[in-house]
C-alpha cells in the first residue's frame, strides 16, 4: 500500500523565513499544534489507532533472531525442543543460493535451521554453496538434500548395482568436503512415477530396494552421517493403491518420514488443503491421515514437511495469512512433527501453486513472521 503523507505538504507550505519572523507567538503555537495533529493523524491512517504505539515494536520483534532453547538435538537431527525451520529458497528460479538465501531470512525475520536443495544423477553435493552457508560462521545451518541417484536408469536397475560407480564418487565428495551430519532424501516423491507392472522396473518394491541400496552402498563406503528421509508426495490418493505399503524400504534404512503436502488461503477447495490438520493428515477412505499412518505404523519416526506451501492469488493475501496463523495453533496436536521446510516459489509454472511469500508490508508476511517465531517452531541452535 503506498503511504500518502501530509504532513510533508504542511511542511513545504510553511511561512517563509521573512514573514515567519512576524508571526505572533499564539500564531506560531497554532501553526506547531497543527503540523503535530496532521503527523499523528497520517500515523493512525496508515496503522489504525490500536496499533499506533504497538506498530514499531512488533515489527522490530518479528526481525530479530528469536532466542533458541539450549535443548540440543541428536545424532539424527532430532531437536530435544521446538522445531526445525527451513526453506527452499526461491524454487523454481535460477537464483543463487547465496542471493535467494538472505532473501528468504529477510523475509522471515530470523536464520533458517535448514536449507533445502535438490540433485538429480552425477551431481557432486554439497556444492561450494551449500557447504559455505552450512558452516558460516556464527550461523550454521543444517541442509536437506533432495537426490535423484539416476534419472537415466530405473530404479529396478539402481538397485542391482548400475549407479554405483556415481553412488561412490559422490561419497568420495562428500568424505572430502564436508563431514557434518545432513539429511539426504532419496528419490522423493516417487508415487507418480511407480509403474505396477512386471519388468517395468518402476514398481513400488523396485522403489524399496534401490533406496535401501544406495543407502547400504554409501554407508559401505563410509559416509555414515547421512541422516536419511523417506519423503513421499502426501497426496492421499496414492495411499488406497495396493502397492502404496510396498514402497518403505525398512526401518533400518529410513530415519525421517518427510511429505510434500500443499494449502491454499482459499475457503473453499476441490482438494488442496485450507486448514494446517487437512494438511498435514488429511483422512481418505480407510487412510487415516499421513500423520497418523506414519506415527502409528513407524512408530518413534520423526516427521518433516519436506515440503510445503500455502497457495494465493497474487494481490490478495489474506487467507494466505489466515493459513499461517491456524498453523501456530495447531502445532500442539503434532507433536512428532519436528521439522518444517517451505516451499517459496516466487514464479510458479502455469499448473503451479503461487506460495510466495509476498511484500514487506502484506499481511501474509506479517502472519508469516509470526509463525517462524512461534516459541514451539523455535528449535536449538545447529552447531557444526
Amino acid at each position: 500500500m503506498t503511504r500518502r503523507m501530509p504532513t510533508k505538504a504542511l511542511l513545504n507550505t510553511a511561512p517563509t523565513n521573512r514573514s515567519r519572523s512576524r508571526l505572533r507567538p499564539a500564531a506560531a503555537a497554532l501553526l506547531a499544534a497543527t503540523l503535530v495533529i496532521g503527523a499523528l493523524l497520517c500515523i493512525l491512517a496508515v496503522a489504525g489507532p490500536a496499533n499506533l504505539f504497538a506498530t514499531t515494536t512488533n515489527k522490530q520483534a518479528l526481525t530479530v533472531e528469536p532466542k533458541h532453547p539450549s535443548c540440543g538435538y541428536s545424532a539424527k537431527l532430532v531437536p530435544n525442543c521446538g522445531r526445525w525451520w527451513g526453506v527452499a529458497p526461491m524454487a523454481l528460479t535460477r537464483q543463487p543460493l547465496q542471493i535467494a538465501l538472505p532473501k528468504e531470512e529477510r523475509f522471515a525475520g530470523r536464520r533458517m535451521d535448514i536449507v533445502h536443495a535438490y540433485h538429480t544423477n552425477g551431481q557432486l553435493f554439497p556444492t561450494a554453496a551449500e557447504r559455505a552457508v552450512a558452516r558460516a560462521p556464527g550461523a550454521n545451518r543444517l541442509l536437506l538434500l533432495n537426490w535423484k541417484p539416476a534419472t537415466d536408469l530405473s530404479w529396478r536397475q539402481v538397485a542391482q548395482g548400475a549407479a554405483d560407480a556415481r553412488i561412490d564418487r559422490l561419497a568420495a565428495h562428500i568424505r572430502s568436503t564436508f563431514r557434518q551430519r545432513f539429511f539426504l532424501a532419496i528419490y522423493h516423491e516417487p508415487e507418480d512415477n511407480v509403474r505396477q507392472v512386471p519388468g517395468s522396473g518402476y514398481r513400488a518394491e523396485d522403489y524399496a530396494a534401490m533406496f535401501r541400496h544406495v543407502v547400504a552402498r554409501l554407508r559401505a563406503d563410509k559416509v555414515t552421517w547421512a541422516v536419511t528421509v523417506m519423503n513421499y508426495m502426501g497426496f492421499v490418493n496414492w495411499t488406497a493403491r495396493s502397492w502404496f505399503p510396498k514402497l518403505w524400504p525398512g526401518n533400518a534404512y529410513v530415519d525421517w518420514i518427510g511429505i510434500d503436502p500443499y494449502g491454499t488461503g482459499a475457503a473453499k477447495t476441490s482438494y488442496t488443503a485450507n486448514t494446517f490438520s487437512t494438511l498435514i493428515n488429511r483422512t481418505g477412505g480407510s487412510f487415516p491421515g499421513f500423520y497418523t499412518w506414519a506415527t502409528k505404523t513407524h512408530p518413534g519416526k520423526p516427521m518433516m514437511l519436506a515440503e510445503w506451501g500455502v497457495g494465493s492469488a497474487k494481490g490478495s493475501y489474506g487467507g494466505q495469512a489466515r493459513f499461517f496463523d491456524n498453523v501456530a495453533a495447531s502445532l500442539k496436536d503434532y507433536p512428532m512433527l519436528k521439522a518444517l521446510v517451505y516451499f517459496d516459489i516466487p514464479a510458479p509454472p502455469p499448473d503451479g501453486i503461487y506460495t510466495y511469500l509476498a511484500a514487506e508490508n502484506s499481511s501474509s508476511l506479517t502472519a508469516y513472521r509470526r509463525l517462524v517465531h512461534t516459541p514451539s517452531l523455535v528449535g536449538p541452535t545447529v552447531r557444526y
